[in-house]
């Protein structure tokens, strides 16, 4: 069973591990960050109200972070964001239970008719679970595809 559970300190020092693995940080295209960044990053969660983060459990085995950001209560919509952070979850086909907890999030907890993503063309699975999940590509360059889904 999958949900969404708090985005703790634990989750938070896996999270350093998983964005640091040259793959995970390519796929997800993660900038350098140090451990005082993503520190400060965490510290500032609670004021951060364009911010929504939570810990992916499965099975009760914490696997990955997902959430929504850029929340745009005015337009109705945000940008959604996610990654497996343990690889022996990957190609699982985990999304079609993620993607539900997160429209129900979106709409219930701050009433979105919108969600847009970014992902880079080489991250092929994603694009695919995207898709699955209903999303539309909206514009595709060298460097980057936007996806979005109406809610």
């Amino acid at each position: 069973m999958m949900r969404l559970i708090e985005f703790t300190e634990g989750i938070l020092e896996k999270s350093w591990i998983w964005l640091n693995d040259s793959e995970i940080k390519h796929l997800t295209n993660t900038p350098d960050f140090t451990k005082e960044s993503q520190r400060e990053w965490f510290d500032n969660l609670p004021k951060n109200h364009c911010y929504w983060v939570k810990g992916i459990e499965y099975n009760n085995e914490v696997i990955g972070v997902a959430g929504i950001k850029f929340i745009d209560l005015e337009n109705k919509k945000a940008e959604y964001f996610g990654y497996i952070g343990d690889k022996n979850y990957w190609g699982k086909g985990l999304s079609e239970h993620l993607f539900p907890l997160i429209y129900h999030a979106a709409i219930n907890n701050f009433g979105l008719k919108e969600l847009y993503l970014n992902v880079i063309p080489q991250n092929t699975r994603a694009i695919k679970a995207y898709e699955k999940a209903g999303f539309k590509v909206i514009e595709s360059a060298e460097n980057n595809v936007l996806m979005s889904k109406q809610l």
